[in-house]
């Protein structure tokens, strides 16, 4: 018999997250319904590796997995193969696989799809935490680590309504339990209903998707004759993980993805004007500022809620780890004032800025790198004023998965670090420590110089970069290249450093020529996110005028050459390799 429910979910390297969405949708936590009523279909949009499942068979779940092996930055075709995967005569879709569900969420949506024959089922969404998460990121301190601690302290598996006293509506999903919803994290119609309106658009490109879940809970509730049902008392709640609405969104960010929108659909998003029936009991007595937009605030909420008695039981094993966090800067603080003898007066001066020069690969950076500690004289990592010959400590703090992989296989990773890909870890720390130091110290300027971080492509890369730099404003110099002559060089390098070539697309060793590392203007643009100001220099033309890119970097860092540096990265490394 094939089962009445299909689960539809959507992931993309959420190995903390995952694991917890499936059991909250397993029979074990799940009321009123059996393992051969309902089906689970996870889609991997390309994760750099899954998390480990194996546990999840003794909940009973009828789970099937399945991987797109050339994956795109949105999830809507991920999301379609699920649907046409799916058996079941409704199909709910999770676009997000980092949201659990609710005890009563599958039950009350199937009994919401059997009130009409043309009935489509929104779920409320909500995020765990004390406000609205990127909010809760930068004001709270909330994190993973205090998530789990969190989750943790209220023993959810047993009691899963008990999500509801650590979390609050997201945006799309308040600011009550009746007011209409721009979107669904967990939508649910029959597959005829599905089919009728041609699943996901894939002209949503996007990373996350863009709009497209707000796009189909539009064209859902234009479907003629549809009867809109919003559950009550059940939701899905956002596990943080980085996502590109959910933790980094931003007014700014909502704008730029309502221009693709535009293009698609020839207007901007409106909420759809719908009068829905509802549908649910509160097994969770909602706070009265969830019934009332009168009585609605953030602020409020966060402090009448459970929430400050969950802190309170928190508060020692934080507390524990702020000292211990404390302790370690100031030693570290301790030993570079030593190392560098600053003087009383330079300690009190005010915080300076930072020069972060971004090479594209063959662009003179082990040129300027060289200038640097023959002009300033700083020390070697990991303390100085900036990190000699940092082709990838920074990068590896924060470059994405993938690309750490592939940095991680060459022999270019051990050559230059001088270990192996196992203690990569053990380097974060390392860097995290040392440049948090730096960047606290009194020293007027920082320059750092970092020919890996022309590899950062996404949003969450720079945010994880920029927590180092955090109390300094950063300028970034960028240095490009004319396609033709920078793939040639590159390709040669990459032979000789022992890199493994990939035609993948994402690949740092993609070389056609729609490769995305010769779309330079995007990612300059990235860097204007975050930058307070970015300098993109032509290397062609400063070669051509001065034989070297040196008198252009020297002018932005305020320090006069005292002569010609040119140096060739490649011959001397391939001398270490042999």
């Amino acid at each position: 018999m094939k089962p009445r429910l299909s689960i539809v979910i959507v992931c993309w390297n959420i190995l903390r997250e995952l694991p917890r969405t499936l059991y909250s949708l397993s029979p074990r936590f799940q009321l009123g319904l059996q393992r051969d009523e309902y089906e689970v279909i996870v889609i991997d949009n390309g994760s750099g590796s899954m998390p480990d499942l194996a546990g999840l068979h003794s909940l009973g779940i009828d789970l099937q997995i399945y991987r797109i092996d050339k994956p795109s930055p949105s999830p809507a075709r991920a999301i379609n193969m699920g649907l046409n995967l799916s058996t079941g005569k409704y199909v709910g879709v999770f676009i997000d696989g980092a949201r659990m569900a609710s005890p009563g969420l599958l039950f009350r949506a199937r009994e919401a799809l059997g009130m009409h024959p043309r009935a489509i089922v929104g779920s409320r969404g909500r995020y765990l935490g004390p406000r609205v998460q990127r909010e809760s990121i930068l004001l709270d301190g909330y994190c993973a680590d205090v998530e789990d601690l969190m989750l943790d302290s209220i023993q959810w598996q047993t009691n899963g309504y008990r999500l509801f006293d650590v979390s609050v509506f997201d945006e799309s999903s308040g600011p009550t339990w009746f007011d209409p919803i721009c979107e669904s994290n967990g939508l649910f119609m029959s597959r005829t209903l599905w089919a009728e309106l041609g699943g996901y658009d894939e002209r949503f490109q996007e990373p996350g998707g863009g709009l497209v879940n707000l796009d189909t809970w539009v064209r859902a509730c234009a479907l003629p004759d549809i009867a809109p049902v919003i559950l009550l008392g059940e939701a899905t709640f956002h596990q943080v993980h980085g996502g590109v609405m959910t933790n980094q969104g931003s007014v700014e960010k909502f704008e730029e993805l309502q221009q693709e929108y535009l293009r698609i659909r020839g207007k901007k998003f409106e909420r759809p004007a719908i009068f829905p029936s509802f549908l649910g009991n509160f097994v969770a007595t909602p706070h009265p500022c969830e019934l009332s937009a009168a009585l609605y605030d953030y602020d409020v909420f966060a402090q009448n809620l459970e929430l400050a008695k969950q802190r309170e039981a928190l508060q020692h094993e934080l507390d524990g780890a702020k000292l211990r966090n404390r302790l370690l800067k100031a030693e570290h603080l301790y030993l570079l004032k030593n190392t560098l003898r600053c003087s009383t007066q330079e300690v009190a001066a005010a915080k300076g800025r930072i020069l972060l020069h971004i090479g594209h690969f063959k662009t003179g950076t082990k040129s300027i790198q060289r200038f640097l500690r023959d002009e300033v004289g700083a020390p070697v990592f990991p303390v100085g004023k900036w990190l000699e010959n940092v082709h990838l400590e920074l990068s590896a703090y924060c470059l994405r998965e993938p690309v750490q992989r592939e940095l991680c296989r060459s022999a270019m990773f051990k050559v230059v670090l001088g270990r192996d890909g196992a203690d990569l870890q053990l380097l974060r720390q390392e860097v995290y420590q040392t440049v948090r130091a730096q960047v606290e110290s009194a020293l007027p300027q920082l320059i750092y110089s970092n020919e890996a971080l022309s590899l950062l492509r996404e949003v969450s890369e720079l945010d994880a970069l920029f927590e180092l730099f955090d109390g300094r404003e950063v300028d970034v110099v960028i240095y490009r290249r004319n396609p033709a002559d920078f793939l040639a060089s590159y390709e040669l390098t990459l032979r000789h450093l022992g890199f493994v070539f990939d035609d993948d697309a994402d690949s740092m060793t993609n070389l056609r020529e729609d490769s995305w590392l010769l779309d330079f203007d995007a990612r300059a643009d990235l860097w204007r996110r975050r930058a307070a100001s970015v300098t993109v220099i032509d290397y062609d033309i400063q070669v051509a005028q001065s034989g070297t890119v040196i008198p252009s970097f020297a002018a932005l860092a305020d320090v006069k050459p005292a002569r010609d540096y040119r140096e060739n990265v490649t011959a001397e490394w391939l001398a270490k390799l042999q």
